[in-house]
């Protein structure tokens, strides 16, 4: 293979890379191979790059967090619909316990997830999914 084509796979990389973002070498894989041009791994081998080497070249670097930042929106947007489903079935106001053994029988995401998706707190999770929050009574107010 020549350099030709290595040109002509860089080029159509920049372009797909321009409509879809920078693709995984998974992605372009079965893309290259679909078009007729060199897979992610003949580029590697041919150019003596990583993957991440040619990307930052053709400027696509910033399309890493921002498929970071699409990835844990859905993620979000998942677990906001298990936490309104888990609602539905054991009312508003579940607590952690609850949620947590509704989560197990359905496979829906975890107590430790929804604390890594919603900035450390369960009760984040449930104020994104539009549902109450349990505050804790201070004891002393309930004797007065």
């Amino acid at each position: 293979m020549n350099n030709e084509m290595i040109d002509k796979s860089i080029k159509a990389l920049t372009e797909y890379s321009k409509q879809h973002g920078f693709p995984t070498v998974r992605e372009w894989e079965k893309f290259a191979k679909e078009k007729g041009y060199l897979t992610s791994y003949q580029l590697i081998h041919r150019t003596k790059k990583f993957w991440y080497e040619i990307r930052d070249e053709l400027g696509f670097k910033e399309d890493q967090a921002i498929r970071r930042k699409q990835k844990l929106k859905k993620e979000q947007q998942l677990a906001i619909c298990h936490l309104q489903e888990a609602a539905k079935a054991l009312g508003e106001n579940f607590t952690k316990r609850q949620y947590a053994d509704f989560a197990k029988v359905n496979g829906y995401y975890s107590i430790g997830q929804l604390v890594r998706l919603f900035q450390g707190k369960f009760n984040n999770a449930k104020l994104a999914a539009g549902l109450p929050i349990l505050q804790k009574i201070n004891f002393l107010m309930m004797i007065l």
